[in-house]
C-alpha cells in the first residue's frame, strides 16, 4: 500500500508540474490553472483508483473513494489552508464555482438515487463535466503573465510533455498497487471495502491535492489552493464517477449501507418545520408569561403543560405512540415520511422552550421603550424582541439540530434509514463493529460541524 501511494504522489507530481508549466504557456489565470489543470493533475490518482477498482469488480473501493475524498478535500484541505493563510475567495468562486460544486454533488445524488451508476449515467456526469468546464474556462479568462515565461517554456515543451506522460504512468501503477493493498487489508482486519475506500484510500488519493494547496498557501496563491479543491472535486464526481461508470464491465453498485441521503432529507425537512412551528410557539409562551404583553396564565399553562408532556416523551417511545397518527397523515408510518411527524413533534417544543428563554434574556428596558414610543405589540416583536434576542435564537437551533441529529439516528428503528439504519440493521444486526465505529465517527463530524457553524453566526450577531 506504501508503495502504492508513493507512486501516486510522485506521479501526481510530475504530472501537476508538467501541466503547470504547459498551461503557463497559455498565460490563463491562476484560479482557471487551479481548477482546471492543478485540479485535473491531483484527481488523477482518484481517476486511477476508482478505475481499477471497478475494473476488480470493488465498486465499493470506487465509489467510496470519490465520497470520501470530497469530504477530505473540503473539511481538512481548506481547512489547513485557512490555518496557513486567510483565504479571501473571489468573486467568481462564490458565484459560479461553489454553485457548480453543489449542482455537481446534485446531479451525482439524483442519478444515484436507483441505487447505482449506469453506462448512461456516466455519459450524463461527463456532459455535466464539460458543461462546467466551458463555464470555468469562459468565466476565467486570460490575463497577461511575465512576459518570459514564454520564450522560457516553449523550449522545454517536449520535456514537460514526457514528464507529464511519466507522471500518468506512475499513476496508474500506484492506483494498481494500492487497490490491490487495500482489498488485502480488508480481508485480514475484517473490514469492508466500502469503508477502505471511505477512509484510507479517500486520503491517500487526496495526498497530492492537499500537497498542492499547502504549498500554493505557504507561496500566497490563494486562487490556486482554493480553485484546487473546488475543481477536484467537481472532477471526482462528474469526471472520476463518469468515467469509471462508462467504462466499468458492470454497473457501479452504491452499497445499502451508505444511506447517507435519507440524513439531510430528515434533518433538513424537520428542522425547517420545527423553525416554523417552535418560533412562534415560543413567543407565545414569552408574550403569555407573567408580566409579560399579553400576559394569560390559563393560555400559558395550557400551552406549558402540552409542551412539557412532549419534552419529558422519549424519542424512541414518541415514535411508536405516534404511530397511528402519522399513518393518517403521511399515508405510512415506516421509512422518511413515517419518520418526519414525530421528528417534528418531538423537536419542537424543545425549540419552542429554548426561544423562550431566549426572550426573556432581553433587556426589559427595550420593550419599556419602544412601549414608550407607541409601539404596537406586533412591532415591538418584530422590531425589538426578535433582533435583540438573534443571537439567542440561532444558538437554540444549533442545539435543536444538533438533538435532531440523535433523533434521526434513533429512527433508524423504523426503518428512516439514514445512519441509524445503517447502525441498526448492518452494524448491530450483522455484528460489523467496523460499521459501528464509522457510523459514530460520522456522527460526531456532523455535531461538530454544526456546533461550529451554529457558534459563528451566533458570534456573528452578537453586540460588541
Amino acid at each position: 500500500m506504501f508503495s502504492g501511494l508513493l507512486l501516486l504522489l510522485i506521479g501526481a507530481e510530475l504530472s501537476v508540474r508538467a501541466a503547470v508549466h504547459l498551461a503557463a504557456i497559455f498565460k490563463v489565470r491562476p484560479l482557471l490553472i487551479g481548477m482546471t489543470v492543478v485540479a485535473m493533475g491531483t484527481s488523477a490518482p482518484q481517476m486511477a483508483v476508482s478505475l481499477q477498482a471497478a475494473f476488480a469488480d470493488n465498486t465499493d473501493i470506487a465509489v467510496g473513494s470519490v465520497i470520501g475524498g470530497n469530504i477530505f478535500n473540503v473539511l481538512v484541505i481548506l481547512g489547513l489552508c485557512a490555518l496557513i493563510i486567510p483565504l479571501r475567495v473571489a468573486r467568481q468562486v462564490l458565484h459560479i464555482d461553489i454553485p457548480l460544486m453543489i449542482g455537481a454533488c446534485l446531479l451525482a445524488i439524483g442519478l444515484s438515487w436507483n441505487g447505482e451508476f449506469s453506462k448512461f449515467d456516466g455519459a450524463l456526469l461527463l456532459a455535466g463535466l464539460l458543461v462546467c468546464l466551458i463555464v470555468i474556462i469562459r468565466q476565467g479568462g486570460h490575463t497577461p503573465r511575465h512576459g518570459h515565461a514564454e520564450t522560457t517554456e516553449k523550449p522545454r515543451t517536449f520535456t514537460r510533455i514526457l514528464m507529464l506522460a511519466a507522471g500518468l504512468l506512475l499513476l496508474t501503477a500506484g492506483g494498481h498497487l494500492l487497490v490491490d493493498a487495500s482489498v488485502v487489508i480488508a480481508i485480514h482486519l475484517g473490514l469492508s471495502e466500502r469503508i477502505v475506500g471511505l477512509t484510507i484510500i479517500a486520503i491517500g488519493t487526496s495526498l497530492p491535492a492537499l500537497m498542492t494547496s499547502l504549498i500554493a498557501a505557504f507561496r500566497g496563491e490563494r486562487d490556486i489552493a482554493v480553485g484546487n479543491v473546488i475543481g477536484s472535486n467537481l472532477f471526482n464526481l462528474l469526471g472520476v464517477l463518469g468515467v469509471t461508470a462508462l467504462f466499468a464491465p458492470v454497473p457501479l453498485t452504491i452499497s445499502p449501507n451508505a444511506m447517507v441521503f435519507d440524513l439531510p432529507i430528515m434533518l433538513g425537512v424537520s428542522l425547517g418545520f420545527t423553525i416554523l412551528l417552535g418560533l412562534p410557539l415560543g413567543v407565545l409562551m414569552f408574550l403569555t408569561s407573567l408580566r409579560q404583553l399579553l400576559e394569560h396564565k390559563q393560555l400559558y399553562a395550557t400551552v406549558g403543560l402540552i409542551v412539557n408532556m412532549l419534552r419529558a416523551l422519549p424519542f424512541i417511545i414518541l415514535l411508536i405512540v405516534m404511530m397511528p397518527l402519522t399513518e393518517i397523515i403521511t399515508g405510512t408510518s415506516l421509512g422518511i415520511l413515517g419518520t418526519l411527524p414525530p421528528l417534528i413533534a418531538g423537536a419542537t417544543p424543545f425549540f419552542a422552550r429554548l426561544v423562550e428563554t431566549a426572550l426573556r434574556e432581553v433587556d426589559r428596558g427595550i420593550i419599556e421603550a419602544t412601549q414608550a414610543m407607541g409601539a404596537t405589540t406586533r412591532q415591538i416583536i418584530v422590531k425589538a424582541l426578535l433582533p435583540e434576542a438573534r443571537p439567542g435564537i440561532l444558538a437554540a437551533i444549533t442545539v435543536t439540530a444538533i438533538a435532531l441529529v440523535s433523533f434521526t439516528a434513533m429512527a433508524g428503528a423504523v426503518g428512516a434509514g439514514g445512519l441509524g439504519d445503517l447502525a441498526i440493521r448492518y452494524g448491530y444486526q450483522r455484528f460489523q463493529n467496523d460499521v459501528m465505529f464509522v457510523t459514530v465517527v460520522l456522527l460526531l463530524v456532523l455535531v461538530q460541524i454544526l456546533q461550529t457553524i451554529g457558534d459563528r453566526l451566533v458570534a456573528h450577531f452578537t453586540h460588541r
